[in-house]
């Protein structure tokens, strides 16, 4: 984390409006669904993750649900198992140590269930330095009231962050 502090600086009361919108039309999304993309309102999300997509230069709140959660994480297990088995019979422990199970939940934006249901445009002079990416987490954590009744009641709600090097860098449990 020390690193990010040598990156520019920019003032993070500029993007918290920003933030603010793409929550917000993310918490309608999740509370009414969405006609025009046949999704119905969600009461099964227990990851929810602000995150910036520096090819399209946008910011977009995504959500997962528990059920496709534990699809994915078994899908990949599965894929996974086959390898680390063939690495341990052939002896290459170092190899079969980049095949093991994945014990938690999807964190893979691409394999969420509800990706992208809120997206703005990222100004073209925003400067991501640190202070932007404490304001995706303090964005969250603004709205964490609101967004966690969009969850599943009674579950260890994440919610996560993009960061400098991660798409998904900042995580911490909601509830």
């Amino acid at each position: 984390m020390q690193a990010l502090h040598n990156f520019p600086r920019t003032h993070s009361a500029a993007i918290a409006p920003l933030i603010d919108e793409t929550i917000t039309e993310g918490l309608h999304t999740l509370t009414h669904g969405s006609a025009s993309a046949g999704m119905p309102a969600s009461t099964d999300v227990w990851t929810l993750a602000l995150h910036c997509n520096p090819f399209r230069n946008t910011l977009s709140l995504s959500a997962d649900t528990r059920s496709n959660s534990d699809e994915v994480v078994a899908r990949m297990n599965t894929f996974s198992r086959v390898h680390f088995k063939q690495e341990i019979e052939d002896g290459n422990f170092a190899s079969a140590q980049l095949w093991q199970a994945n014990h938690g939940r999807n964190m893979g934006l691409s394999d969420f269930a509800l990706p992208d249901i809120a997206t703005r445009p990222l100004p073209e002079t925003l400067v991501r330095g640190a202070d932007f990416f404490l304001a995706l987490t303090e964005g969250m954590m603004r709205h964490q009231r609101a967004l966690l009744a969009c969850c599943a009641p009674s579950v260890p709600v994440i919610f996560a962050t993009t960061t400098h090097d991660e798409e998904i860098g900042m995580v911490w449990s909601a509830r």
